[in-house]
C-alpha cells in the first residue's frame, strides 16, 4: 500500500516510515499540508497520515481540503496530533472528515491496527465528498476552526508563561547558587585547582594561589608538573594514571609543591576527574591543603616520644655505662700497679681503649637517636640499625627476657636511618614491656617478603614486589581485636597514667606510611604479638657494609704540617702528641682567633686545619669559613662533640672535607688525613 505522511518534525516521519516499510508499505512523506496537496495531484495514494500543527498549512486544512475534493476523498485520513488531544478537537476533525483520530505518542501495535482498518476501507462505493460548506456553515466551520486555534494558543501563552516563570526563577537560584559558590569556592581555606585533561591549570582559588606565591595570571594554563619537584613527578603521575582516570578520584595523599620563590612546602592533596554530559573525560580538579604547620608538630611529637623512649631506657644506659668505667677505672689501676711490666701495661691500656670505644658506641647511639634532624631517605641497610638498636636495648631489658636476633637479608631500603631506629626501638620496648612482669622471649628477624601491597588499602595495587619484613614477636599478655583496632590511634594507652603517652604506635605507623610500607599486627590475648613492618627493598644495590677499617702504624705517618684548634687542654695535647708520634708537625691553638691570626701571616705554613666546632670566642665553622676564604684548597677536618646548628650537610657545603664526630683518637685523625690526601691526588 502506498502511504503519505504529513509531519513538519524529521523525526516524527522518520519513525512512521520506518514503522511502515517495516509492513512492507511505500511511504511518502512531506513536512506540510501545502506539499501534501501538490503531492497528492501528482500521484495517488492508499493512506493519509497527518499531525494537527504544521506551518503554512495544519491539518485540520488539509483534511477539509482532501474530504471536499471529489478526486481524494476517498482517501482515508488518519489524524495522529500530540498538541491537539482534547474531544473538542477531535469531534471537529471527525467532523470536517478525518476517518481516525490518535493522539501520539502511540503503541506501534496499536498504530498499525489502525492503519490496517482503514487500509481495508480504501476504494469504498459509498464513500462521497464533503461538500465545500456554503456562506453559513462556511462562517460556523471557521468559527469552529478559530475556537480550536485560540484555545491552542491560549495553552502554548500559559504554558510559555509558566515556562518563561520557571526560567526566571530558575536562573535566580542559578545566580545565587553561583554566589554561594563563588564564596565558598574564595573562602576556602583549603586549595582548589581545576585542570584541563593536558595538565594545565584553568581556574583556582585565592587560597591556593596564596598557598604557593603566584597571581591567577601566573598560574592561568601553567602545566601542574611545573610545580612538583622533579624527584616527585612520577609519583603524582603514577596517581592520576592509576586511580583518577581508572575509578575517577584518588585518596589523599602527600606530595610537594614548589613555591614562586623556589621554596618547597608539603601539601596534601586529592583530586577528582570531571566529565561531561557525555561521559567524556574534561579535566580534573584537585583540593590542595599545605600541611606545613602539620610537619612541624609531627616532628615535635617524634622527637617527644624520642625522649620518653631514651627515658624508658635510662636506667638500663646508666647500668651500661657504670659497667664500662668499672671497667675504665679497674684497667687504670691495673696499669699504674703494673708500671714495670710493660707487656701487662701494654695489655692494660689495650682493655683501656676498647672501653673507651664502648662509651663512645653508646653515646653515638643516643645521639643518632635522640637528635633533632631534618629526615632525608638514603639507601641503607636495615639489618645494621636492627643492630645498633639491640646493643641499645640490651642493657635495659631485663635479664628474664630472651632476646633471639634472626637476620636473614641484607637488602637496601630508601629510608631516613634516624626514623627506622626509632620504629625498632619503640616496637621492641613495648614488646618487652608485655613480658617485664612474666620474662620471655624478644624475637627480631628480618627477611625478603613478596608482597602485593596491604591487604586493606583502597588504592589500586599495581603488583607485587619485594619489601624487607622486620618482625618483631613477643611472648607477652597480647591483645584482643579491640584493641587491635585501636593501637595506632593517637593517644590511645593500655599503660597506666604516667606511663605512656600512647603516641608511639602512631608515631610508628605514620612513618612506616611515609616510607611507602605498611604494618601488619596479629595477636591473642595470653599468647603475645607480633607486628610485622614492610618496607619497600631496593633491588640490585650493590652495597657493602661498613667495616672498622684500621691501618698499620706506618700507613697512618706522614710529613705534613697541620694546624689544630682545640679549646680542651687535655684533648689538645694527647692528640698533638700522637700525630707529631706519627711523624707530623703540629701548631695548636686554643682560640679561634689566634689560630685565624697565624694563617693570616702564613697561608701556605700549613697543610691541614683540624679543628674543633664548639669554642668561646669563634666557633670552628666560622674559622673554617674564614680560613677557606683567604686559601680555598686548603683541607680542613671539624671535629664536633654534638651540635644542632652546624650539620654535616651544612659543613661539606662550606668546603670543609670531612665532618668528624667526636670522641676521635690521633690515629683515627692520622687515618683521615691519609683518606683526604689520596682524594687530592696527594701521596700516601
Amino acid at each position: 500500500m502506498k502511504i503519505l505522511v504529513v509531519d513538519d518534525m524529521e523525526e516524527n516521519r522518520y519513525f512512521i516510515e520506518a514503522l511502515l516499510k517495516g509492513d512492507k508499505n511505500e511511504v511518502h512523506s512531506v513536512a506540510n499540508g501545502v506539499e501534501a496537496l501538490d503531492k497528492l495531484q501528482a500521484e495517488k495514494f492508499n493512506l493519509i497520515i497527518s499531525d494537527i500543527l504544521m506551518p503554512e498549512m495544519d491539518g485540520f486544512q488539509l483534511c477539509q481540503k482532501v474530504k471536499s475534493d471529489k478526486q481524494l476523498c476517498y482517501i482515508p485520513f488518519l489524524v495522529y496530533t500530540a498538541t491537539y488531544t482534547s474531544p473538542e478537537d477531535e469531534a471537529f476533525a471527525m467532523r470536517i472528515g478525518a476517518d481516525r483520530f490518535l493522539q501520539k505518542p502511540c503503541e506501534p501495535d496499536i498504530l498499525l491496527e489502525v492503519i490496517h482498518d482503514l487500509l481495508d476501507s480504501t476504494g469504498r462505493c459509498d464513500i462521497t465528498p464533503v461538500p465545500e460548506p456554503e456562506q453559513s456553515p462556511k462562517k460556523e466551520f471557521f468559527k469552529l476552526y478559530s475556537e480550536r486555534l485560540v484555545e491552542k494558543l491560549e495553552k502554548k501563552m500559559l504554558d510559555l508563561e509558566k515556562e518563561t516563570r520557571e526560567l526566571r526563577e530558575a536562573k535566580k537560584a542559578l545566580s545565587i547558587s553561583e554566589k554561594k559558590y563563588r564564596r565558598l569556592h574564595e573562602s576556602m581555606m583549603d586549595g582548589y585547582v581545576c585542570l584541563d585533561m593536558q595538565g594545565d591549570i584553568i581556574e583556582s582559588n585565592d587560597s591556593f594561589r596564596s598557598m604557593l606565591g603566584y597571581t591567577e595570571e601566573e598560574l592561568f594554563n601553567k602545566a601542574f608538573l611545573e610545580l612538583i619537584p622533579e624527584t616527585g613527578q612520577r609519583d603524582n603521575l603514577d596517581i592520576i594514571s592509576k586511580e583518577v582516570l581508572a575509578k575517577g578520584y584518588s585518596e589523599v595523599y602527600e606530595t610537594e609543591y614548589i613555591r614562586k620563590d623556589g621554596s618547597i612546602i608539603p601539601v596534601e592533596i586529592r583530586i577528582f576527574l570531571l566529565r561531561n554530559d557525555a561521559g567524556e573525560q574534561k579535566g580534573m580538579w584537585a583540593i590542595v591543603r599545605g600541611i606545613s604547620k602539620r610537619k612541624e608538630l609531627e616532628k615535635n611529637l617524634q622527637q617527644a616520644c624520642k625522649i620518653e623512649a631514651i627515658g624508658t631506657l635510662a636506667g638500663g644506659i646508666a647500668h651500661d655505662f657504670n659497667n664500662i668505667l668499672s671497667g675504665i677505672f679497674g684497667y687504670a689501676q691495673l696499669t699504674e700497679m703494673n708500671c714495670d711490666n710493660p707487656e701487662s701495661v701494654k695489655k692494660n691500656i689495650s682493655q683501656l681503649v676498647k672501653g673507651a670505644r664502648r662509651a663512645s658506641e653508646l653515646v653515638q647511639q643516643i645521639l643518632t637517636f635522640s637528635r633533632k634532624v631534618e629526615h632525608k631517605k638514603q639507601s641503607l641497610k636495615p639489618y645494621l640499625i636492627v643492630k645498633e638498636a639491640l646493643k641499645l636495648l640490651r642493657s635495659s631489658i631485663p635479664q628474664t627476657i630472651e632476646i633471639k636476633e634472626q637476620i636473614h637479608t641484607r637488602k637496601d631500603i630508601l629510608a631516613d636511618a634516624t626514623q627506622v631506629y626509632q620504629v625498632v626501638i619503640n616496637l621492641c620496648t613495648n614488646a618487652y614491656q608485655a613480658m617485664e612482669d612474666t620474662g620471655g622471649r624478644l624475637t627480631v628477624s628480618l627477611s625478603d617478603k613478596t608482597e602485593s601491597g596491604p591487604g586493606d588499602s583502597n588504592r589500586i595495587t599495581q603488583s607485587f614486589r619485594t619489601y624487607i619484613l622486620l618482625e618483631i614477636a613477643d611472648t607477652g599478655y597480647g591483645m584482643d581485636q579491640k584493641t587491635m583496632d585501636r593501637i595506632f590511634d593517637p593517644y590511645f594507652t593500655t599503660k597506666d597514667v604516667g606511663q605512656g603517652t600512647g603516641l608511639g604506635l602512631a608515631l610508628v605507623n605514620g612513618i612506616v606510611k611515609d616510607h611507602k610500607g605498611f604494618i601488619r599486627v596479629s595477636s591473642e590475648p595470653g599468647r603475645g604479638s607480633v607486628f610485622q613492618v614492610f618496607w619497600p627493598a631496593i633491588e640490585n644495590v650493590k652495597g657493602k657494609d661498613p667495616v672498622a677499617e684500621t691501618g698499620t702504624e706506618d700507613r697512618l705517618q706522614g710529613t705534613e704540617k697541620i694546624m689544630l684548634v682545640e679549646d680542651e687542654q687535655d684533648t689538645r695535647a694527647v692528640t698533638q702528641a700522637i700525630l707529631e708520634k706519627l711523624g707530623y708537625h703540629v701548631t695548636s691553638f686554643e682560640e679561634g682567633p689566634a689560630a685565624l691570626e697565624a694563617f693570616e701571616i702564613d697561608p701556605d705554613g700549613f697543610d691541614f686545619i683540624i679543628t674543633d666546632m664548639s669554642m668561646p670566642k669563634m666557633r670552628g665553622d666560622i674559622l673554617s669559613r674564614k680560613i677557606l676564604a683567604i686559601r680555598k684548597d686548603i683541607p680542613v677536618i671539624l671535629c664536633t662533640g654534638f651540635h644542632e646548628t652546624v650539620t654535616k650537610k651544612d659543613a661539606l657545603q662550606i668546603g670543609i672535607r670531612r665532618y668528624v664526630q667526636k670522641p676521635v683518637t690521633g690515629k683515627d685523625l692520622a687515618h683521615i688525613i691519609r683518606e683526604v690526601m689520596v682524594s687530592r691526588g696527594g701521596k700516601d
